[in-house]
């Protein structure tokens, strides 16, 4: 049932990411718009791609330290993930769920990456002249994911259900 259950957050997960992002993506090749407003003064879509990681992170380094640099850590995170999934939450129902999420999120990413060189970010929160670094479907359903396991409360089993899996 958990592996179920992980299997189903994360295609969910990875198709709202890849359909949001396809729908911005067909907007704005056929608007002349930089962004759309949503709510006023403090929500927009607009359309960028990000080559580095979070909040631009690493966008002005070289592409070929970039692309080892982010292989090299892709590679640990997944396996730290895996780790997680199989070993300290392999039957908690609630963890397994973030995981998948984490999962989900972290794929649609690497997706763009392999598609476009770059994440495709479009989610432009702001106040004011502030604006939070935009981001997109993916990089919500990894944070949403992170937080929930930190709050998790001792997490490791499922201990009122049986560890059948």
């Amino acid at each position: 049932m958990n592996r179920v259950l992980f299997v189903l957050f994360f295609a969910i997960s990875v198709i709202l990411d890849i359909t949001s992002k396809n729908f911005v993506l067909e907007y704005f090749s056929k608007n002349d718009k930089q962004f759309v407003s949503v709510i006023d003064n403090f929500f927009n879509i607009g359309l960028t791609y990000n080559q580095g990681v979070a909040f631009g992170f690493m966008t002005s380094w070289s592409d070929q330290v970039r692309i080892i640099t982010l292989t090299f850590t892709s590679i640990v995170a997944f396996c730290v993930l895996l780790y997680f999934l199989c070993v300290v939450y392999k039957n908690n129902k609630v963890a397994i769920s973030f995981l998948a999420l984490i999962f989900g999120g972290a794929v649609g990413n690497l997706i763009d990456r392999l598609r476009y060189g770059a994440v495709v970010d479009f989610l432009d929160f702001y106040f004011k002249e502030y604006h939070w670094p935009m981001f997109n479907v993916a990089d919500s359903f990894i944070c949403i994911g992170v937080f929930a396991l930190i709050l998790l409360p001792n997490g490791k089993s499922d201990k009122s259900k049986g560890t059948k899996n």
